[in-house]
């Protein structure tokens, strides 16, 4: 869980610390613009998380990650491919619902796991697994930008969120 934590919050700060470059080479890289697009993915969150209690009960937990981690990757080879404001847009819509699942899918899942005494060191746990991947998406993401250019975090994290998403399906 922790590693899957670590793996979702380096592939979310992608999307603030990298997109708005990435809009910049659509011709759409006006700071408002970019607010716009990532505000739909956060605003996507909320229906999302709201039905997570549905959705788990119908998929389970491992179908929950299965699902979550399709539509980020969905989302992420979309942006990587985009040729349009409208298509990243678009991207950024099924980032928030992915992104809306897996958060609270790995809180419940970290919790679940634990003993009750262990309940509060597990949550630090996977608190510091997120912001570690916060901190090292763009401490990643730069050099891989300068090597292949700036689709190219997009697209390549995109490829490992549906391997884990594939290798997740079969996951009670």
């Amino acid at each position: 869980v922790y590693a899957a934590a670590f793996l979702v919050f380096l592939a979310m700060y992608l999307i603030p610390t990298q997109l708005p470059f990435h809009l910049q080479g659509l011709g759409a890289g006006s700071p408002g613009q970019a607010g716009i697009a990532i505000g739909i993915g956060s605003v996507t969150m909320v229906p999302a998380a709201l039905y997570y209690g549905r959705i788990r009960d119908r998929l389970g937990t491992g179908g929950v990650f299965a699902l979550g981690f399709a539509l980020m990757a969905a989302a992420l080879l979309v942006i990587g491919g985009a040729g349009s404001y409208r298509t990243v847009v678009a991207a950024m819509l099924l980032s928030g619902l992915g992104l809306g699942v897996l958060i609270p899918n790995l809180t419940t899942t970290a919790v679940a796991m634990a003993p009750p005494a262990a309940r509060g060191r597990v949550s630090g746990g996977l608190m510091a697994s997120i912001f570690l991947g916060q901190f090292l998406s763009p401490l990643a993401s730069q050099p891989w930008i300068g090597w292949f250019g700036v689709t190219a975090p997009f697209r390549d994290m995109g490829l490992l969120l549906t391997l884990i998403a594939v290798a997740t399906a079969g996951v009670a």
